[in-house]
């Protein structure tokens, strides 16, 4: 079994301190793979580094770095190379790029995309979005792949188009396990929640599961600045059987 952890860290396309919680959060889930959503590079970096390494994610690798935008991160356990499977460019649009990062790794063999849907303001760059990653995941259908991050998009609500790419992908076999919990993403009102983070496996995984992870041993992993949480986003932590 394999644990994968995606956390959207609320950068919100700015260099941010990561706050000591952060890596505190982590190494109590202790997972084989690490993904950053909503990340941007910032003059600590170096220190989160040394602290992935200290519990043994030595393999940490970035996607595009541009002024203004977020970024994902991704540290493992073992190697990785990126560029498994192309980003989407909608039009060229260059947050398609940065908010992706896939990777291919061995033993087992497979591919990881750790993304974070960019929240684009017209429904018609939604849909473009959407359209070409549904399309990219088709091609990859008869390999080993898991997408992990925060979708921006609820396959069980009809309402979001997201979504309802998503339940494409289920209906034509790709599992979305329902994550244990209530929500993964707060308003900083905390006037509202919903579910955006997910893990997505491809037909040939035997087994997936996911939890959404909102406190954790005294640290607020997600919720409102009124509840002094470290993120608006939960945790998303993905449990996957290769079958191998």
């Amino acid at each position: 079994m394999t644990r994968i952890l995606s956390w959207n860290l609320n950068h919100r396309s700015r260099p941010k301190r990561i706050p000591a919680g952060v890596v505190d959060a982590v190494r109590q889930l202790h997972p084989d793979i690490l993904v950053l959503t909503e990340y941007v590079q910032g003059t600590d970096h170096r220190r989160l580094w040394d602290d992935l390494r200290s519990m043994g994610l030595g393999f940490i690798k970035i996607s595009e770095r541009r002024p203004g935008h977020n970024q994902v991160l991704m540290a493992s356990k073992r190697d990785f190379i990126v560029g498994a499977v192309p980003a989407p460019s909608v039009h060229c649009d260059s947050h398609g790029r940065t908010n992706f990062l896939a990777a291919s790794f061995r033993e087992p063999e497979f591919t990881l995309i750790g993304m974070r849907a960019p929240a684009y303001e017209s429904a018609k760059q939604v849909r473009a979005y959407w359209g070409e990653l549904t399309e990219t995941l088709r091609v990859t259908a008869s390999r080993k792949v898991v997408v992990i991050g925060d979708m921006n998009g609820d396959p069980e609500n009809g309402k979001s188009i997201g979504g309802q790419y998503l339940a494409s992908l289920c209906a034509e076999g790709w599992k979305i396990p329902r994550a244990e919990g209530e929500w993964s993403y707060k308003a900083d009102s905390g006037a509202y929640t919903s579910r955006i983070d997910h893990v997505v496996a491809s037909p040939g995984i035997r087994m997936a599961s996911a939890a959404y992870i909102t406190a954790i041993a005294g640290i607020v992993v997600a919720g409102t600045r009124a509840e002094a949480a470290l993120s608006d986003h939960a945790i998303c932590l993905g449990e996957v059987d290769f079958g191998d």
